[in-house]
């Protein structure tokens, strides 16, 4: 039987309606009582609600015309994301030292903007406004409690405590918008990035609408390391920053072995699927999501130096080395990423010193479950131990201090968890057998 379509009638929308006006107000007056400014609330009135209500930005539109892989399902699910990290990313309301108060950039743009608009309207007529006592009135209790809102030089424009408030909610709106296209474009599946955002009105409303594009990756084909023939893909990620997708390109160390190879020229960058397969198992236990962004802002930052032959790409996470991408570069003059590699892994210099310092072999670290994240994010490890004081000398003693991606992780799949005395009674049985 097919599902009967909810009703949506002028009366079901005008119910909606008030059901999110009233849940504006409750939200206007929290945010008030939140940031100090509770004394306030007896002077805005149900005109002074409605104005708010009406005058607040469309966060996000979404323009989709120029996109060829997601479908309208894909877009609904982004916006509601977007509006999500909008409201769970706070900063500090002012740059004053000893601030304790935050807000959301979603709080910011909702509710804070056309507060101020509206206590400071109007104020370039002083004929006008001291007609208006309530919101001169509100304006005293804001200043008298820790936000300057008009202007030292200008009482009728706004200050620079306002304005810097302003910079800084703008930059991370970017890098929220950045940071989940991050999260769903991926070389090896489909790419999607911003044509461009601007300014304009929708349904009464000051917004922003943002035009999305998107492709399939670009790929050709070439061998791997044992010569059988393999798709590579080219390496794109979004530039927030001038709007667009950048194919990356980049320099690399000089390399006394390689004399065709020039390293103040810009090659194109390639990865095999293999690498994003290998990346995905090594970094477990964070929400796909979180790797796949930081998967680009790896290439975004592209830190590389050459080792042993190969090419070493660091891959972070929230800060700390976490593994490499290994690359080569071809005869052809490209930077092909062949595979990754957890930082405990024999290949990575970390990992070779473990190997060399306590006898930790391949398959010691696979039956240890330290070749992967997820048992770091998983287990408390004594930092007085013998594991700890190798990991200190290998240079990554970070694996052992992981509360921050630990609480970051955005993963409820439970995680195998691996014993201190279990290890050492393992370390102990490689000494007895040298």
């Amino acid at each position: 039987m097919p599902k009967k379509k909810k009703a949506s009638g002028p009366g079901v929308r005008k119910e909606e309606e008030a059901r999110r006006s009233n849940v504006y107000k409750k939200r206007v007056f929290t945010l008030l009582r939140e940031l100090g400014f509770a004394d306030a609330i007896p002077y805005i009135d149900k005109s002074m609600l409605r104005v708010l209500y009406s005058a607040r930005p469309t966060l996000i539109r979404i323009d989709a015309s120029d996109m060829s892989v997601f479908d309208s399902d894909d877009l609904t699910f982004i916006k509601r994301e977007f509006y999500v990290f909008m409201q769970q990313d706070k900063l500090p309301f002012t740059l004053r030292e000893g601030e304790k108060r935050t807000i959301s950039p979603l709080d910011f743009y909702d509710i804070w903007m056309p507060f101020s608009l509206y206590i400071m309207r109007d104020s370039r007529d002083p004929r006008r406004y001291a007609d208006d006592k309530s919101r001169e009135r509100i304006l005293e209790i804001v200043e008298d409690n820790g936000f300057t809102m008009r202007s030292l030089n200008d009482p009728t424009d706004f200050s620079e405590e306002f304005d810097r408030a302003l910079v800084r909610m703008e930059y991370q709106y970017s890098s929220i918008l950045m940071t989940y296209l991050f999260q769903l474009s991926n070389p090896c599946m489909h790419l999607l990035w911003i044509k461009k955002h601007n300014f304009e009105m929708f349904h009464n409303r000051v917004g922003r609408t943002v035009s999305f594009s998107s492709c399939q990756p670009k790929s050709i084909w070439g061998t791997d390391r044992k010569g059988e023939r393999r798709l590579f893909f080219r390496v794109g990620y979004p530039d927030i920053v001038n709007d667009g997708l950048r194919w990356l390109t980049a320099c690399i160390p000089n390399n006394p072995y390689i004399p065709e190879m020039d390293p103040d020229r810009p090659y194109p960058v390639y990865i095999q699927e293999h690498a994003i397969k290998r990346m995905f198992e090594r970094v477990d236990g964070l929400s796909p999501n979180v790797v796949n962004t930081y998967m680009n802002f790896c290439f975004a930052t592209w830190e590389v130096d050459w080792y042993k032959g190969s090419l070493l790409i660091t891959f972070s996470v929230f800060g700390m080395r976490v593994g490499y991408f290994f690359a080569d570069f071809t005869r052809d003059r490209k930077i092909v990423i062949r595979t990754f590699y957890f930082i405990t892994y024999d290949h990575t210099p970390e990992g070779e010193i473990l190997s060399s310092y306590a006898g930790l072999k391949a398959l010691d670290k696979r039956y240890l479950c330290i070749d992967r994240l997820s048992t770091f994010l998983a287990s408390d490890f004594d930092h007085r131990s013998r594991l700890a004081s190798l990991f200190r000398e290998a240079g990554c003693e970070h694996l052992l201090r992981l509360n921050k991606m630990r609480d970051m992780a955005g993963n409820d799949e439970k995680l195998t968890s691996i014993s201190n005395e279990f290890i050492e009674k393992y370390l102990s049985s490689l000494d007895e057998n040298v």
